[in-house]
């Protein structure tokens, strides 16, 4: 299974740009660095918290790609937190997901949701094994010699 780090685009894909735009414009300030980036290291941190519970982490901030959604509801909802606590939500849809998100991360914790431990570069096998010679082995045959 692949880990990957979250990205905007993620983020982008259940909220608008015009809305992450907005809030980025409303809680950034002169000399500040960017609350979205801020916010994904932030929550992908605590999300590996929870992932921590069942598997030793390396050094990062990828998360398993079956966690993306369910960690980018909860960024969401602290992107709309820090902008005053104004969260665009009618049907309550976003509180719902981050709601979802973390219930299956705590269910991760417990063991409870399957996922696989991250496959560094040392562990891939690509392609066949290349033949090799150990040794070669001297034959001797009367008056000739074969080197095999």
């Amino acid at each position: 299974m692949a880990w990957r780090t979250i990205t905007e685009a993620d983020i982008e894909r259940q909220l608008s740009d015009a809305e992450l735009s907005a809030f980025r414009a409303a809680v950034v300030g002169v000399g500040d660095d960017d609350p979205i980036a801020e916010t994904i290291t932030d929550v992908v941190d605590e999300a590996r918290g929870y992932i921590a519970k069942q598997f030793t982490l390396e050094d990062g901030l990828t998360i398993p790609s079956k966690l993306i959604r369910a960690v980018v509801a909860l960024i969401i909802m602290q992107i709309m937190s820090r902008a005053g606590g104004v969260i665009i939500d009618p049907d309550g849809v976003r509180k719902d997901a981050a709601r979802e998100g973390r219930m299956l991360l705590q269910a991760v914790a417990r063991g409870d949701f399957e996922i696989e431990e991250a496959i560094t570069p040392e562990d891939e096998v690509i392609g066949s094994p290349k033949p090799s010679i150990v040794a070669r082995t001297s034959m001797w045959k009367g008056d000739n010699q074969a080197v095999i």
